[in-house]
């Protein structure tokens, strides 16, 4: 996403809104905003950082604001990595579960422990075993505790002045 077209937005209506007081008042309009580019471009990037941090807390996985080339601004979903595998038989006495779910949802689970290559068995393992290591550790797993204050959120990239 480029900021570019917002602070020329900005920079039409501060003109137009300065018609009306002749030529003076449009190049002093001008001025300004050439003044206070770098600051609206900060603006923006603290308004896409904290709606970034809004969007992550509601799905439950972070969103950076990451900063590019020639003014570009990223929101990027940074996605947990996908733990190993959980082996089905890991030596331990295993133990039987009878589960009752909708027709819907089995059939999903089947189509994806297919894809996945897996047993409905060991697709459903690995579901409940890193649900429960989230449960008791959700800042390992992008949980809310993962998410940084205000005060410690991390800018990086290149600035023009």
């Amino acid at each position: 996403m480029q900021t570019s077209p917002y602070v020329e937005q900005l920079r039409t209506a501060l003109v137009a809104a300065a018609e009306a007081g002749g030529a003076e008042a449009r190049r002093t309009a001008d001025l300004l905003v050439t003044a206070v580019e770098p600051a609206l471009r900060l603006v923006l990037l603290d308004v896409l950082a904290d709606a970034g941090e809004e969007i992550g807390e509601q799905v439950g996985t972070p969103v950076s604001v990451r900063l590019g080339p020639r003014g570009a601004v990223d929101l990027v979903v940074d996605r947990p990595a996908e733990p190993e595998p959980v082996p089905v038989d890991d030596g331990g006495e295993l133990a039987r579960v009878t589960l009752r779910i909708p027709q819907p949802l089995k059939d999903a689970v089947d189509r994806m422990a297919s894809t996945g290559g897996q047993s409905v068995n060991a697709f459903l393992a690995g579901a409940v075993q890193r649900a429960v290591d989230r449960a008791l550790d959700p800042s390992a797993h992008g949980g809310s505790s993962a998410f940084a204050s205000r005060s410690t959120r991390r800018v990086s990239g290149w600035a023009r002045s």
